[in-house]
C-alpha cells in the first residue's frame, strides 16, 4: 500500500498579535488626535476596546515628603468600599516643602515646591506608570472589557480615533456606567493588531509532481505583502 498523497506539501496560517496600543479616556481624544504619533498609516489603529475599572481618587489630606520622593495616598473605589493604597514618586532633592493640590473628584493633581517645579498628572495614568516601572500588579485595577469595535467605517476611511468622538455605543456605555456604576471609570484602548503569516512544510508529505508549479505559486501568493485577506 503506497503512502498517502496530498494536493500540496505545505500548510499556512495567519496570526494576529497586538503590536501597538494606547490607553486614554474620551475627554483626552481631541488632544490625542491632534498631537499623537503612536499610530501611523503603516500601523493604523484598527480596533478599539471600551473598558471599565474602579475609580481612583486622592486623599488630599495626606502627603509624606522625603529627600528624594513624595508619598501619596489614594483610594480604589469598589462600590461602597475605599481600598487604601500608597504610591511613591521621585522628586529632585532640591525641591523642598512641596504642596499637594487637587480638586474634586481628586483624580488630577499637582505636587509643587515654592519655585513652581514638581509633578502633575492624572492619578490613574501616574498609578499605571508606577506599577509598570515597579513591576507591581494590582488586581483591583484589572480592566473589564465592555465593548470591542472595528476601527474602520464601511467606506474604509475613518479611523477609530475619528469615530469614537461621536460613537453612539460609547455614549450609551458612559450613560449606563454613570447610573449603575458610579464607582467606575470608562477607558479606551486604541490598538493596532499586526498580521503575521506562517508557513509550514516538513518535507515528508507526498505530493504529485504535476502540482509542484501550483504549489510554488500558492506559496508566493500567500507570502506576498500585496495579497489581502478578508473574512
Amino acid at each position: 500500500m503506497g503512502k498517502k498523497e496530498f494536493k500540496y506539501d505545505s500548510e499556512y496560517s495567519i496570526g494576529m498579535y497586538l503590536k501597538t496600543y494606547y490607553f486614554l479616556q474620551q475627554t483626552d481624544l481631541d488632544n490625542f488626535t491632534k498631537s499623537q504619533n503612536v499610530f501611523t498609516k503603516s500601523s493604523p489603529c484598527n480596533i478599539y476596546f471600551v473598558l471599565k475599572r474602579p475609580r481612583l481618587s486622592l486623599d488630599i489630606g495626606y502627603l509624606r515628603e522625603e529627600a528624594d520622593y513624595v508619598e501619596l495616598k489614594y483610594f480604589i473605589h469598589v462600590q461602597s468600599e475605599r481600598n487604601e493604597k500608597y504610591i511613591r514618586l521621585g522628586k529632585p532633592k532640591e525641591a523642598r516643602n512641596v504642596k499637594l493640590t487637587s480638586e474634586y473628584p481628586y483624580n488630577y493633581f499637582t505636587v509643587q515646591d515654592a519655585t513652581g517645579g514638581g509633578i502633575e498628572g492624572k492619578l490613574a495614568v501616574v498609578v499605571d506608570e508606577y506599577h509598570k516601572i515597579s513591576c507591581e500588579i494590582e488586581p483591583l485595577l484589572d480592566f473589564e472589557v465592555l465593548y470591542i469595535g472595528q476601527a474602520f467605517g464601511k467606506d474604509g476611511k475613518r479611523t477609530a480615533i475619528e469615530r469614537l468622538g461621536s460613537h453612539s455605543t460609547l455614549q450609551k456605555i458612559y450613560s449606563e456606567a454613570m447610573q449603575r456604576n458610579p464607582d467606575s471609570e470608562i477607558w479606551l484602548m486604541l490598538a493596532y493588531f499586526k498580521e503575521q503569516r506562517l508557513g509550514m512544510m516538513n518535507g515528508r508529505i507526498n505530493m504529485p509532481e504535476e502540482n509542484e508549479d501550483e504549489n510554488i505559486t500558492r506559496f508566493k501568493k500567500f507570502m506576498s505583502p500585496n495579497t489581502q485577506f478578508s473574512d
